[in-house]
């Protein structure tokens, strides 16, 4: 193949959590989101996702949220 294709899963979306798993999250620390689950997958706590086999668009930047509205 001249220009073979590359897929692999990545960790993006929309988090929902409860609650009660902010008291677990230190204050004034950098504290990655994926932290929590890694710390409820080590507790044996329920952890779900929802996987996404379509095209996504990053919205993480004001340009890019403009552009997915149809904005620009």
């Amino acid at each position: 193949m001249e220009k073979p294709t590359s897929t692999w899963s990545v960790n993006a979306g929309v988090y929902v959590l409860d609650p009660d798993l902010l008291d677990r999250v230190p204050n004034g620390e950098f504290y990655p989101i994926t932290r929590i689950f890694d710390d409820c997958l080590d507790r044996r706590e329920p952890v779900g996702l929802w996987p996404i086999d379509k095209g996504w668009t990053d919205v993480g930047r004001p340009d890019e949220l403009a552009q997915a509205r149809g904005e620009r």
